[in-house]
């Protein structure tokens, strides 16, 4: 890299760096590649390296900051202290402000969260604009000994206390997951290049500020004088514990008759019992992340909970809530995991016109009813299941459509005794969050036709009928 001249130990730095940078990624000349800059000593490092190599392979070297509006004035002096760097090596700047406490207001999140999750927005964003192929970002050694301690405190399992991974989103990659913080420093210095300190890392009410100044230093001191190292070998060997089950799990997804689609993800009870505890937290963890994209606010109690859910032999008045407006609900012989449909207004009951159209706003459908007094005609054993014909002569009018409510129960075609609405829909494998759009039609005496399912034994057309009331479930044209 011919930046200038550098003594030995800057040399080792920059050739390490390159193996890893490579490792990582191999960008073609004229690609472009974003490195996080936000000033700060490990940034402006990453800045230095990535500059130094692109010039040696010819990739152009963006430095992308963001302003998360959470430190006032000193957030602008580093925004312009980060411009100013940029500006002397030559590099492109482009950067953005956010309001963090607003964003973690909105989404219910800490504002640590709210801060890194802005981050990766915008580094995407950022990078799809400018045609980038990666992100660069500059966590080390020393960020991942943090994580893995961090983790351990709150009692995380295998994935994270797999530590911070080289690769993230696709996209964002961390060449210096391989260097200590203090080797970066004494390579800025023997370059002559200086960093501005962020106020909020020397924050005492931070954990993770606790945890660098204080906990690790205490148990170096007092325990092991390599425990930042030992962390970081526990890391290496748990991501590759990672890399084996990321491969086991698909064949575990196979053998549960994994369905994921319409925003939820199923799995065959049965097979999940047969399944040993840890093969079950991976399938609820790999779950959880395929639909909200990230598992970090799962504990192990939500996962236990839902094991316990799959483990209610199909009961579906069980149900766990999870992260995310998540849930877990066994539904006949799946375990289900999703956003539950929201369930429509209760309560409702409408009077329905003979013949004519009934709105039900509340399932979004129309109830059209029809007199047809040719009934031999229909073709009854080929009906859809949206349609019913009655024997209307049969009926006691007036006719209503209502909501399911506790107790209903009626006798369906071709049964000899009743059965309740609800055990109805299980049976016909309903999902939970489907049975309220159901609507239930009645005469004077009961139930006649449970909307789009089953009409009653009592309304059946025989040889006899002169009638036919046809019903006709549609979903509602705006």
């Amino acid at each position: 890299m011919a930046l200038g001249r550098h003594d030995s130990r800057a040399g080792r730095i920059e050739e390490r760096f390159r193996e890893a940078f490579m490792a990582l990624c191999r960008p073609a000349p004229d690609d472009r590649v974003l490195a996080a800059f936000s000033g700060g000593a490990d940034s402006t490092a990453l800045l230095r390296l990535c500059l130094g190599l692109g010039r040696d392979l010819g990739f152009q070297v963006l430095a992308v900051h963001l302003e998360h509006g959470l430190r006032g004035k000193e957030g602008d002096r580093d925004l312009r202290a980060a411009e100013a760097t940029a500006g002397r090596l030559g590099v492109p700047f482009v950067f953005d402000r956010v309001d963090c406490r607003r964003l973690a207001r909105e989404a219910s999140m800490s504002i640590e969260e709210a801060a890194r999750e802005a981050r990766y927005d915008f580094l995407e964003r950022t990078r799809r604009e400018v045609g980038a192929c990666r992100a660069t970002t500059g966590h080390t050694a020393d960020d991942n000994a943090e994580n893995v301690l961090l983790n351990l405190l709150r009692g995380a399992g295998p994935r994270g206390l797999a530590g911070i991974p080289p690769e993230r989103r696709g996209f964002v990659i961390r060449p210096l997951l391989g260097f200590w913080r203090e080797e970066l420093e004494a390579y800025l210095r023997s370059e002559g290049l200086a960093w501005v300190e962020d106020s909020s890392n020397l924050d005492m009410t931070m954990t993770r500020n606790r945890v660098r100044h204080d906990l690790l230093p205490r148990l170096s001191r007092d325990y092991n004088p390599n425990v930042k190292q030992a962390l970081v070998r526990t890391a290496a060997v748990l991501r590759d514990e990672e890399a084996f089950w990321d491969e086991h799990l698909k064949r575990l997804r196979a053998g549960v008759g994994w369905l994921a689609e319409d925003g939820a993800v199923r799995m065959r009870l049965e097979a999940l019992g047969r399944l040993d505890r840890a093969s079950g937290r991976r399938l609820v963890r790999a779950a959880v992340t395929w639909l909200s994209g990230w598992s970090r606010a799962l504990t192990l109690e939500h996962v236990e909970g839902v094991l316990s859910v799959a483990a209610g032999s199909g009961r579906s008045d069980r149900r766990v809530c999870l992260p995310g407006s998540l849930r877990a609900w066994s539904d006949g012989e799946w375990l289900v995991v999703g956003r539950p449909v929201p369930a429509p207004e209760t309560g409702f009951e409408r009077t329905l016109s003979v013949p004519g159209r009934t709105r039900l706003e509340p399932v979004g459908l129309t109830l059209r009813v029809e007199v047809d007094e040719r009934p031999g005609a229909l073709d009854l054993k080929n009906l859809p299941r949206n349609r019913a014909a009655l024997d209307l002569d049969r009926l006691a009018l007036p006719l209503t459509v209502r909501d399911r409510r506790p107790g209903d129960r009626f006798r369906p075609l071709g049964l000899t005794g009743t059965k309740k609405v609800k055990n109805l829909l299980i049976d016909a494998k309903i999902p939970v969050g489907q049975r309220p759009f159901f609507p239930l039609v009645l005469d004077s005496h009961g139930i006649v036709w449970v909307g789009g399912l089953r009409m009653a034994e009592r309304a059946r057309i025989g040889p006899e009928t002169r009638r036919a009331l046809v019903l006709t479930l549609e979903t509602i044209e705006e």
